[in-house]
């Protein structure tokens, strides 16, 4: 918190006494009389809101500073609390209120990294980094801006940046567990295998008690093929009582493991038990998957074909190359394919940060809001300016690796959002991978994917059938209505024959195909890759995961009635 402004002597001399003595209640009243008073109207505003702050009452407290902003335009340290205040409230207007005290306090570190807080809260990940950076370069040595840089860096799938201030904090605090196994993890990320087992060894030995380390080393062991080792540290990191989110992720690590040994059984219940973590953890922080599958309908109800088609007749700004917009259902094999086209030199890939979840924002002001409502209700102008949002997250968020080329914009979930992207972009191009549902559904179960609102209804057997179906209704209705040019592939015919699909693929976005771009895959293909395929991307191309949902037909017997009318539907009803 900041101090604020200098208050004048006697008015508000009781008011500061009863604050500073802990008699909240009395001091409030003293600040109200006090307020009444021009000449100490602003310093009882500012006692007065950062009372209620301390007390837990954001709102009250930012209607007094919103006050005492008016009256002193300049003062940094109202404007700090007064960000402060909002952020508690959840408001984002909290934004502002620390942009514009960063500006009037210019090389304050501090400023600059409640800017870079403010940001990383509202995900505008690509403006904290940089409101993170400005902290960091002003204050080298404090460890909390290069923390929550590389934590930002780390959702943005920067890795090995991510990694680089990790340490850098690491260095600052050297018995900081948290910050350890931080940097374990983003080097992990980045695939630095051999330095994450350094440092998970060594962070193990000096906090035994810590399970984070015995996960990470039994994660390690599992892909280095040591599946003694992997169980080993994996049940040892239970034996440790982890919180439940880290307790969901070793559960899965051990699904995958156990599946890799034929004990399908055992994984199917590691699995499952997971999954019951994550339901908790997802009740927990308010996510709520009725409201995804409310969008969902509401896209399927109110985008046809007469509003895409008054949408896509409008002239577009000449702002450059239209993105490529690659979705399907998670789990479709769309990491397989992202990196053959990351590996080409003309394009790339979002490795599913997508520049649509800041246009989403903007018609999404609260977790309530109806966005399939906000987006059948948007006007041209209106699709204009959100696609200059996109253009300038995209720039935000790869400008600085895109050099010049092409987006493919890759998000599974995304595929729910077809209607507002031919509104975006009617110049644009659009990929849908598919794979047999039921191979779909067995491997969301089995992932350890980020908790959200469409990832909360993925923790059921019968509920994620549920979603598979009503996302492939939606998109047999977008079949009918786009105007965008559209190519479907299947995840099957990819992987038995990977340059004839690659080729058509690569046609369809006019550029030529480059069968040395299968060799490239696992490496140039695979720099900004972050999703949970990214084990399998360096491993040769090959069909043994297909059909792999024969292995837990008994497990998966509540999807399969569901599923019935989407496999014939989607050509997969005699496989």
């Amino acid at each position: 918190m900041s101090k604020g402004p200098r208050p004048d002597a006697g008015a508000l001399d009781t008011a500061h006494a009863l604050h500073q003595a802990g008699r909240l209640d009395e001091a409030a009243r003293a600040y109200r009389r006090a307020a009444q008073a021009a000449a100490s109207r602003l310093p009882a505003l500012f006692g007065l809101g950062t009372l209620e702050l301390q007390r837990g009452q954001p709102q009250a407290a930012a209607e007094q500073l919103r006050k005492a902003a008016r009256l002193a335009p300049a003062d940094a340290g109202v404007h700090t609390n007064l960000g402060h205040a909002l952020l508690q409230a959840g408001d984002p207007a909290a934004v502002a209120a620390f942009r514009r005290a960063s500006d009037l306090a210019g090389a304050d570190a501090g400023s600059w990294f409640n800017l870079g807080y403010a940001l990383q809260a509202n995900g505008r990940q690509y403006e904290a980094v940089t409101a993170y950076q400005r902290a960091a370069d002003l204050a080298p040595e404090d460890p909390a801006a290069h923390n929550n840089l590389a934590g930002v860096l780390q959702e943005m799938g920067r890795a090995p940046a991510a990694a680089t201030h990790y340490a850098a904090a690491a260095a600052a605090r050297p018995n900081d567990e948290a910050v350890a196994f931080n940097l374990c993890l983003a080097l992990d990320a980045a695939g630095r295998d051999a330095e994450a087992r350094t440092r998970a060894s060594a962070l193990r030995d000096r906090a035994p008690a810590n399970p984070g380390p015995w996960y990470l080393l039994g994660r390690l062991d599992r892909r280095a093929g040591d599946g003694e080792a992997a169980r080993s540290n994996l049940e040892a990191a239970l034996a440790r009582q982890p919180d439940a989110d880290l307790a969901a992720s070793i559960h899965k690590e051990l699904a995958l493991l156990l599946d890799g040994t034929g004990d399908y059984d055992g994984a199917f219940r590691a699995a499952a038990q997971g999954n019951a973590l994550k339901a908790q953890s997802a009740r927990r922080r308010g996510f709520d998957g009725a409201r995804w599958r409310h969008r969902l309908a509401g896209y399927r109800a109110r985008l046809d074909a007469a509003k895409l088609r008054a949408w896509s007749d409008r002239a577009v700004p000449d702002d450059g190359p239209p993105p490529v917009f690659f979705v399907g259902f998670p789990r479709s094999g769309t990491t397989l394919m992202e990196t053959l086209l990351a590996a080409h030199p003309d394009l790339i890939t979002s490795g599913e940060h997508t520049p649509l979840d800041y246009v989403l924002r903007e018609l999404r002001p609260s977790a309530d809001s109806d966005v399939a409502a906000a987006v059948a209700a948007l006007r041209p102008a209106r699709l204009d300016q959100l696609r200059g949002v996109f253009r300038a997250a995209s720039e935000g968020l790869f400008g600085d690796i895109a050099a010049g080329r092409r987006l493919v914009d890759k998000a599974p979930f995304s595929l729910a959002e077809l209607g507002l992207i031919n509104g975006l972009f009617p110049d644009a191009r659009v990929i849908l991978a598919l794979r047999d549902p039921r191979d779909v559904v067995l491997s969301c179960l089995m992932q350890d994917f980020t908790i959200s609102d469409a990832t909360a209804c993925m923790l059921d057997v019968a509920e994620t059938a549920a979603l598979y179906v009503e996302t492939m209704q939606l998109w047999l209705h977008y079949r009918q209505v786009l105007t965008v040019p559209t190519l479907v592939y299947r995840y099957e015919e990819l992987v038995a024959a990977p340059g004839d699909v690659g080729a058509r693929v690569f046609g369809f976005l006019d550029l030529d195909w480059q069968p040395e771009l299968l060799d490239r895959r696992g490496t140039d293909g695979a720099q900004h890759i972050g999703t949970p395929s990214r084990d399998a991307v360096a491993r040769p191309i090959s069909p043994r995961a297909v059909g792999r949902w024969r292995n837990y037909e008994r497990q998966l017997a509540p999807a399969l009635p569901i599923l019935q009318p989407m496999l014939a539907a989607l050509g997969y009803a005699d496989d």
